[in-house]
């Protein structure tokens, strides 16, 4: 994975923490939106597919949506376990960033 696509990720997971933590709402409410769920479970599978040397049992788990008869489905997910999967996602790919050439230079 390109350094400026691991960024790009982390752009947008970097927002995300910040609108959660400015979030006024429970941290325990359940019931995510789907398309933040889907939004995140995108950012883990290109991560996934860009990073296959990372043990798949590191990686946090993909957002399940819950799909009623009737009403409006929901991810199955609180904003708190959220924020974690973020988190653990924005670590793996800060691990992962090739240091500059100038700092091998630097040794």
């Amino acid at each position: 994975m390109s350094k400026e696509t691991i960024e790009s990720i982390k752009g947008q997971i970097e927002v995300s923490l910040n609108v959660l933590k400015k979030s006024g709402k429970s941290k325990k409410d359940f019931g995510l939106s789907e398309e933040m769920a889907n939004r995140f479970n995108q950012l883990l599978h290109l991560s996934r597919e860009n990073l296959q040397e990372i043990d798949t049992k590191l990686w946090p788990a993909e957002i399940q949506i819950v799909k009623p008869v009737m009403g409006i489905a929901k991810a199955k997910i609180s904003e708190f376990e959220l924020e974690i999967f973020l988190n653990q996602l924005l670590q793996l790919l800060e691990e992962n960033i090739e240091p500059p050439m100038m700092m091998l230079y630097d040794k």
